[in-house]
């Protein structure tokens, strides 16, 4: 960023591949040092690896793209989610530029860049539902459960968020109360949290706790011990005073060819092609509903850029989603 850093980032390597352009950071607000960057990167980790310059760079990316894939796979363990049965949504300034390599390393097909990716968790913040999390303390064995401690928990909770809610001048709003539990078998150390459905406050026994929480504990890990005791640790509410549409606008269909969006080629890295090779660069904001291109390519736009590898085919959905299929063309 010409800052005065000397240590190797990130940045520096995808500039060094030749994914990011240098004039066009930020829409061109910010230049990026593309000998700087090199300069960091051979010192840094070439020369005391004995590495070429892009062999080093691409090292940092490859790990980059793997310490992504790890965490998909814990969390996915964690929340008992087959991630394989799902498309990869690529988001943030950097997202759509690590997102193709990672798909592949998950298995995944199909990759979505929303328009606006770079922004994409501000416009989250703008449109999710205004609400509040409140919690209580009250650990207890089913067998031993009082409902009315339980009633009285979320009596006061729903009290103080309306109390929240009136602060916040949403008093008028309908609020939505979400109750949950964080719930666990006898003598495990970690508590999963549990959906508490159906009945009212007072109807809630330890009989159909249980089953909420065997209903969610099969779902996570597939199983579950009906001859162990269960105990629940906290008493979770969420008030929601409105829910929000996110802007789901289409766009109709343009059969324009995505030459006419072509900024310019430029040598970029990939290895299955032998290094860096002649590859097309693509203004995001002239690519419209319709537009599809082999990989490799680039695009860019303001806040991110979205790199599509050589097996990659890409699609411009009509919600002006840039849709990648990994190993050609698929239903995008």
């Amino acid at each position: 960023y010409g800052r005065g850093g000397e240590e190797p980032t990130v940045t520096d390597a995808d500039l060094a591949l030749g994914y990011l352009n240098p004039d066009y950071f930020l829409g061109g607000e910010m230049k990026l040092d593309v000998k700087q960057a090199q300069e960091a990167i051979r010192k840094k980790v070439a020369e005391p690896l004995g590495l070429d310059l892009a062999t080093a760079a691409w090292g940092i990316h490859q790990i980059v793209n793997e310490n992504m894939v790890n965490a998909v796979r814990v969390h996915a363990a964690e929340k008992g989610i087959d991630f394989r049965r799902h498309d990869f949504i690529a988001f943030g300034g950097a997202g759509p530029i690590h997102a193709n390599r990672v798909a592949e390393s998950l298995a995944l097909k199909t990759v979505i860049c929303p328009f606006s990716a770079g922004v994409i968790s501000a416009l989250g913040l703008l449109v999710a539902p205004f609400a509040f999390h409140l919690v209580r303390t009250y650990r207890v064995r089913l067998n031993s459960l009082s409902t009315r401690a339980v009633e009285k928990n979320y009596l006061e909770m729903e009290e103080e968020a309306r109390s929240l809610m009136a602060q916040a001048r949403l008093d008028g709003e309908q609020i939505k109360f979400n109750r949950s539990a964080d719930m666990r078998y006898q003598g495990q150390n970690y508590d999963i949290n549990v959906p508490l459905e159906g009945a009212g406050l007072r109807d809630w026994t330890a009989e159909l706790l249980r089953g909420c929480f065997e209903r969610e504990y099969r779902r996570l890990y597939q199983r579950h011990n009906p001859d162990i005791e269960v105990e629940v640790l906290n008493w979770r509410l969420e008030a929601v005073a409105r829910e929000s549409a996110v802007p789901h606008k289409r766009f109709e269909p343009n059969a324009g060819r995505a030459r006419n969006a072509m900024k310019e080629e430029r040598k970029a890295y990939f290895p299955e092609l032998g290094g860096f090779v002649d590859t097309k660069v693509y203004d995001r904001y002239s690519l419209l509903p319709g537009v599809e291109m082999g990989g490799p390519a680039i695009v860019e736009e303001r806040e991110s850029t979205v790199v599509a590898g050589p097996n990659s085919h890409v699609k411009i959905d009509d919600h002006l989603n840039l849709v990648l299929t990994l190993g050609g063309r698929g239903d995008a």
